[in-house]
């Protein structure tokens, strides 16, 4: 009975882990899907696109669109409009990284990709893991930006 009890067990949590990853790949290939969607707007339409991004939500509402250019200026956040036109290079995590500036330096070299940071998670006020993903892009006119939207997870898909 007790074997019959572990290995019911065992089952069980195999099956929750599997369900887990599923869900953290559904999740992360919904990010990388909106991101593109918002890359290709951005990248034909430019700032005109900008009304239409901040309106846009997924991942149960809670996923947003926020995009910044080369120089670190924060071009779009639509949850933290202050943010807009500020130069970001010296924001930090909670953990003290200039995750911006990360991101930055790594789409000179890799035009897409995940990056990973600590901020305050906005349900539980409690500092979190979040996965980031950008795609870098070029608007009408030239000004290369960076398009980027994220998830609260410690599955970021890298």
């Amino acid at each position: 009975m007790k074997e019959f009890r572990t290995a019911t067990l065992a089952l069980v949590v195999l099956v929750l882990s599997s369900f887990s990853l599923h869900a953290a790949t559904d999740t992360a290939q919904e990010v990388m899907s909106t991101v593109a969607q918002a890359a290709q707007l951005v990248e034909t339409r430019g700032d005109a696109a900008f009304g239409e991004l901040r309106a846009m939500r997924f991942l149960g509402g809670e996923g947003y669109v926020v995009i910044s250019d080369m120089d670190q200026i924060c071009l779009l956040n639509p949850i933290a409009p202050s943010f807009e036109g500020k130069n970001m290079t010296g924001l930090q995590d909670a953990q003290g990284r200039f995750f911006v500036t990360e991101m930055t330096s790594a789409a000179k070299t890799r035009p897409s990709g995940w990056i990973n940071y600590s901020w305050i998670h906005p349900t539980t006020k409690t500092v979190a893991n979040k996965c980031l993903y950008y795609q870098k892009v070029t608007m009408p006119g030239g000004k290369t930006v960076l398009v980027q939207a994220g998830y609260y997870g410690t599955d970021c898909a890298q």
